[in-house]
């Protein structure tokens, strides 16, 4: 599988700002199996969808003009948030996600990458998840529930801090801000290593990986794995192709070759026509980055070539991620949250 990738920036100093967009929490069932109990309503199953840098409208629900057909299903059936709040950068959002308090309180009022030296050792600039606080995983284990984490964590990476020791049965993660996205290899710049461990120990990334697809695979095994024991689920899937460095397999490229070559100026007013149509915000809102007409021709082309490989990898995100598979469970579902 070939892929493209932009640039990686050489030093901390020039690694991009992010912001967290939560693609979905939901609740699935497992489909039905026989002479099965019947489901309790109270305890459903659980998941979350996780991407770093996600702009508001990127996502076909929301105005996109990037076909995210399975995510855009899931919006219809449940609920739209607008109001989101995030913070600054990605480990700041995904603390407050994953514990439910303000990110100073969790101790990620800023993360180590980014952090100046006036914030390190004042109260609320741990730049690692503390242990002040629990976990959504620690809360519904002690409920019942079995607890799965893939992906991307990058709320601490000593043994005590990864998510196996945070109330996940079961985890697969990161503890980088990010990586390659093919292979085993690190930000160039930032880390020495690609951090992945399973379970609190070192892994070894398999062949013929993608990171969007491997995160998902690996969810649906653990689930089915720990299925006989009739427990409810909490499944947090955090995706990082949409981070540094930013890639995508040439066939999902491809397919958006020529769809921004108009510029981000046309794209913003259609954006804003097609957001304000759904109701996802007032119909005179419109954002301003300037006007992409003053750029260079080859400041241009290089625009839509970026913008090209990141409705690649949304896409490519979109259909390895919830598929069919919400769907066909809808009618069996134990309950919606």
């Amino acid at each position: 599988m070939r892929r493209r990738t932009s640039k990686v920036p050489g030093r901390v100093g020039g690694f991009r700002r992010a912001a967290i967009t939560t693609l979905a929490v939901l609740a699935l069932a497992a489909p039905a199996q026989a002479q099965r109990a019947a489901p309790d309503p109270r305890h459903p199953n659980i998941v979350i969808l996780l991407a770093d840098d996600w702009g508001f409208s990127d996502v076909g629900a929301f105005g996109s003009e990037i076909a995210t057909p399975n995510i855009d299903a899931l919006a219809r059936a449940g609920m739209r948030f607008s109001n989101f709040h995030v913070a600054g950068s990605c480990s700041p959002t995904r603390a407050m996600l994953q514990t439910g308090v303000m990110n100073h309180r969790n101790g990620l009022g800023n993360m180590p990458e980014t952090i100046p030296d006036a914030h390190r050792g004042k109260p609320g600039y741990d730049t690692v998840m503390n242990f002040r606080v629990v976990t959504i995983a620690e809360m519904l284990k002690a409920a019942g529930y079995r607890t799965y984490l893939t992906g991307k964590w990058h709320l601490g990476s000593d043994p005590k801090r990864l998510p196996h020791a945070r109330g996940y049965d079961r985890a697969y993660s990161l503890a980088d801000a990010g990586a390659d996205n093919f292979e085993q290899r690190p930000i160039e710049g930032l880390y020495d290593v690609a951090a992945w461990t399973e379970n609190g120990r070192a892994a070894t990334l398999p062949k013929n990986f993608y990171s969007s697809t491997f995160v998902v695979q690996r969810m649906i095994d653990y689930i089915e794995q720990d299925r006989a024991s009739g427990k409810p689920f909490l499944a947090s899937i955090n995706f990082l192709a949409n981070h540094i460095p930013i890639q995508a397999p040439d066939s999902d490229i491809a397919r958006y070759s020529a769809m921004y070559r108009d510029g981000w100026t046309a794209l913003r007013t259609a954006r804003a026509k097609r957001a304000a149509a759904l109701g996802i915000v007032p119909r005179r809102a419109d954002g301003d980055d300037g006007d992409d007409a003053r750029l260079a021709e080859t400041r241009r082309r290089r625009a839509c070539r970026g913008g090209a490989r990141d409705a690649g990898l949304w896409r490519h995100g979109d259909r390895d991620g919830p598929r069919d598979r919400p769907a066909r469970c809808a009618s069996e579902s134990d309950g919606r949250l």
